[in-house]
């Protein structure tokens, strides 16, 4: 997901998130964000040890908001381009941040 909102940042000036429902405010949706790196170590983990087997859940444990995700992407290029960090109203003021609803299907 950072990967996705870096290059909707870089490319729009702006990361579009879902707007609240079902009891979660805007962008407050959680997730497991989990590293690709991790999952990577997990598979090549069970790769070498063929005799165990099942389901297996990997994540780290710790929900994020997607606010939180977008937040930490436009603070990160912010302090690559010398700027301070700021938060999430801010954001939002500068129109950096924008919530849509999802269509009716």
């Amino acid at each position: 997901m950072a990967w996705h909102f870096y290059q909707q940042f870089v490319e729009n000036k702006k990361l579009r998130l879902f707007r609240g429902t079902d009891g979660y405010g805007d962008g407050e949706q959680l997730r497991d964000f989990v590293s690709v790196d991790d999952v990577v170590k997990v598979n090549l983990f069970f790769s070498d040890h063929t005799n165990m087997s099942g389901i297996y859940n990997v994540g780290t444990g710790h929900s994020r908001s997607f606010n939180d995700l977008a937040l930490a992407v436009i603070n990160g290029l912010a302090q690559l381009n010398g700027e301070s960090v700021m938060e999430l109203q801010q954001a939002l003021s500068q129109g950096w941040l924008e919530y849509f609803s999802m269509p009716e299907t």
